[in-house]
């Protein structure tokens, strides 16, 4: 389709817009709505409040606070520690009852609710049979059920399902209930090394695995990375399922493993070391020195990585407030980032280009948030208004 300069005015200032020639038209962000004038060290968690802040999650501080674009501020949440109201390596959040939010206390193996007062009100740690304590929900429904995906080395008390895994649906323990978890789906993971785990990456980087997301109303979404195509699941088991997605195999260079490597130990944990930021029994962040150029090589040189990048990126799907599923592309090197939209029936009605060097953090009513990180490394929120 042929833009001109009279069209081109029509268009919001934040974005572009181009009909392909195959598939739905993509979106190019270009100029954020707001910037938030904060500096974070490495953001994992973001969440939008219904009066337009946001929850900022902050692993390199170790902080949670609440932001507002509209005057530039921050307030913290809580503090960092073992205590009722503290938390060690925050990481996401998640939508809770009502209008609280879910913080995962990776640090002390925990989940912390943070109430609607923006007050840390309690913690706990979920104790279910065959599913590990610490882990972190990926959705939570209204009546407080949550959606999880079971790691590989857990996988196993649920029955042998070869390279897949599965996401659970736990009922937590509520007036006296107990516990209860069953298997809602079963996912592809990334494949394990040859002659089994070695220090570093426990599984084959770049080898193709399905990613999932769920709805508050009990939906969940898998996309399959074997054809690059999304299924729909409901409530009683009923399986939607979209057309497949052309996608171009992809070269792993040594720059992209190295970059999923530095990616994947910053979220690495380290137990049992204690000190003065962590007891024996928790967890700590990977020293400096295991970071460091020489290190992170190292450990390319020494573990495998498929030699071709799969369809999507290992980020989580994300769910947008009208029910639309988010799913990043892999692309080549050094290329913006790319994320496909599908709708409830798998079918892609939209794909966004992200500026260069941004990742897509969250997706809020009409406002996706990107983080940028500077030359130094520091890291800022950017809001952008999307269709």
């Amino acid at each position: 389709m042929r833009i001109t300069a009279a069209g081109a005015l029509l268009a919001l200032f934040t974005t572009g817009t181009v009909q392909a020639q195959n598939g739905p038209p993509l979106t190019t962000l270009s100029t954020p709505d707001r910037v938030l004038p904060v500096n974070f060290t490495r953001i994992i968690g973001l969440i939008e409040l219904k009066d337009g802040r946001i929850l900022v999650s902050d692993r390199g501080e170790e902080s949670v606070v609440v932001a507002d674009f509209a005057t530039g501020r921050t307030a913290p949440i809580g503090g960092k520690g073992s205590g009722p109201a503290e938390y060690r390596l925050p990481s996401g959040l998640r939508q809770w009852l009502g209008d609280s939010v879910v913080l995962s206390d990776q640090g002390n193996s925990r989940l912390a609710i943070i109430g609607p007062g923006l007050k840390i009100h309690r913690s706990f740690t979920l104790n279910v049979p065959g599913v590990p304590s610490g882990f972190f929900p990926q959705a939570i429904d209204p009546s407080g059920r949550m959606y999880a995906q079971v790691p590989r080395w857990a996988a196993q008390s649920f029955g042998n399902h070869g390279d897949s895994i599965p996401v659970v649906l736990i009922t937590p323990a509520f007036a006296g209930r107990p516990t209860s978890v069953a298997v809602r789906a079963w996912v592809i993971a990334e494949a394990e090394p040859a002659g089994g785990r070695k220090f570093g990456l426990p599984f084959v980087a770049f080898s193709p695995q399905d990613g999932w997301a769920a709805t508050s109303d009990g939906r969940i979404a898998i996309v399959r990375s074997g054809d690059y195509h999304v299924e729909w699941i409901d409530q009683l088991g009923a399986i939607t399922r979209g057309p497949a997605v052309p996608f171009t195999r992809i070269p792993v260079t040594r720059a992209d493993k190295m970059a999923y490597t530095r990616s994947f130990m910053e979220g690495t944990t380290m137990g049992g070391r204690g000190g003065p930021n962590s007891t024996p029994s928790g967890e700590s962040a990977l020293p400096p020195e295991m970071l460091e150029e020489k290190s992170i090589g190292e450990l390319v040189d020494r573990n495998p990585f498929a030699p071709m990048k799969p369809p999507i990126t290992n980020a989580n799907p994300l769910i947008g407030p009208n029910g639309n599923l988010w799913v990043e592309r892999s692309v080549a090197g050094k290329a913006q980032p790319e994320w496909d939209v599908f709708d409830g029936k798998g079918i892609r009605v939209a794909r966004v280009r992200l500026p260069t060097g941004r990742k897509l953090v969250a997706v809020g009513r009409g406002s996706v948030y990107l983080v940028a990180a500077d030359d130094d490394g520091f890291e800022r929120v950017e809001r952008y208004r999307v269709r």
